[in-house]
């Protein structure tokens, strides 16, 4: 049973078709998804919402408040008062990078939106032979996330207006400019389809700029407690109480043999300003931003790449060749039902759900 009709191809569904059949059979044709969304999708679609609003030129301040809204429904699994702070904490980190990424690049950013945040289709043509997919058959979809003219200085500037789009990602890769991470995007084939299928949507593409954003690498961690006078507290193990100095003529400092510094969580609001003074200190460490190929060179490989793998795909639905690959099974969401031998027929595993839509990124949602 076909997820759609015509089927949409997406990036997202390229690679789970490459990485497992069967995977991309539950993921993409029969709709099945986990119901609990995963830390890292849940950061990444929360930063594309906050930085959507940034180019929408709504005011820091309200941005702020409506990601933090956004949290206000806490996820199943935020139970206990440990799972609530890390909630906190979490909602504070999103918050401070989508600040982090204003005041690095919205002053860059600020010329001219062709769009923001939009879902994007067109036919699926091999470059080469101008052969093309039957489109009530396939066709491409993707979001492209924003096209704009640039102004200031950079590496990707020209003296003459030029439109790019730019693909904005979160990672916890490093962004620094020499990184292995910007070797691997410039053969990843990405942003050419998302490129090629702004260009079929009639909009003005020169270039494509790759936009990436850290996560941090440092904890919430502790705080040492302080008294009223602003002195650290060291308790004594043995007896509990607080520890004075050999001459007792004030309290300890340091702590020594059987002793420890009172500590407490660092509040959600003390890691949002941590955090934010670690940004502003070393902002090249969580923002990377580099043109990638845009050349009829590149956007032609990828272009001829698509049409195969999109060939590959309905030739796999139609002959049913969508087995497993054990190789992938390590990290993923579905290996418990492929363990199980769960019969999907008329049954959906227990945290799970059947998707209607089985592209829900390429909709146009608010944060609420």
């Amino acid at each position: 049973e076909k997820a759609m009709n015509p089927f949409v191809v997406t990036y997202s569904a390229v690679n789970s078709f490459l990485k497992c059949r069967h995977q991309f059979n539950l993921n993409y044709l029969l709709g099945i998804r986990p119901i609990q969304e995963s830390k890292t999708l849940r950061i990444g679609r929360m930063f594309h919402q906050g930085v959507r609003l940034i180019r929408q030129a709504e005011p820091p301040a309200e941005i702020a408040d409506i990601i933090r809204l956004a949290y206000e429904q806490p996820a199943p699994w935020v139970q206990s008062e440990e799972s609530q702070l890390e909630w906190a904490c979490e909602r504070e980190m999103v918050v401070a990078l989508i600040e982090g990424h204003a005041e690095r690049w919205i002053a860059d950013e600020g010329a001219c939106f062709q769009l923001v945040e939009k879902p994007a289709y067109c036919e699926i043509v091999n470059p080469t032979t101008g052969g093309k997919l039957n489109p009530d058959q396939i066709i491409y979809g993707c979001k492209i996330d924003a096209i704009t003219s640039l102004r200031g200085p950079g590496e990707y500037f020209a003296k003459t207006q030029r439109f790019f789009l730019i693909e904005t990602k979160t990672t916890s890769q490093n962004v620094m400019p020499d990184s292995e991470f910007w070797a691997l995007k410039r053969v990843d084939y990405q942003s050419p389809w998302y490129t090629t299928c702004a260009r079929a949507n009639g909009y003005s593409v020169d270039g494509i700029l790759f936009d990436a954003a850290r996560k941090p690498s440092i904890e919430p961690g502790f705080v040492y407690t302080m008294d009223a006078d602003g002195k650290k507290i060291v308790i004594n193990k043995a007896t509990g109480e607080r520890a004075r100095r050999k001459d007792d003529k004030d309290w300890k400092q340091t702590a020594g043999d059987g002793e420890e510094a009172a500590k407490r969580p660092r509040t959600p609001a003390e890691w949002h300003d941590r955090l934010a003074e670690d940004i502003a200190d070393r902002p090249d460490f969580y923002f990377g931003r580099k043109e990638m190929p845009a050349d009829e060179t590149s956007l032609e490989e990828a272009g001829v790449a698509l049409y195969m793998i999109a060939q590959d795909i309905l030739h796999a639905i139609e002959q049913g060749a969508l087995y497993k690959n054990k190789a992938s099974c390590e990290y993923c969401p579905f290996k418990s039902i492929c363990w199980s031998n769960v019969d999907l027929t008329n049954e959906i595993p227990e945290g799970f759900e059947r998707l209607t839509d089985v592209h829900p990124e390429l909709a146009q949602e608010e944060v609420v």
